[in-house]
């Protein structure tokens, strides 16, 4: 069974999972941004630039 993480952000909604298989995945607004798959270097990180309003950006990451 995943294991899911439910981050809210303003006025995104980030998800990261982690899936059946050791994956980690960040999700954003429902849509898969990125995946890693399971490998025997430590950790897996996934990242993405988040665009918010005005032009902002921020830079979400996570490691596992």
């Amino acid at each position: 069974m995943p294991h899911r993480f439910d981050i809210p952000h303003r006025h995104r909604a980030f998800s990261i999972v982690i899936a059946d298989d050791d994956g980690l995945e960040l999700w954003l607004d429902g849509c898969l941004r990125k995946r890693r798959d399971p490998s025997p270097r430590d950790p897996l990180y996934v990242w993405t630039n988040v665009e918010l309003d005005w032009e902002e950006h921020h830079y979400v990451e996570a490691r596992y």
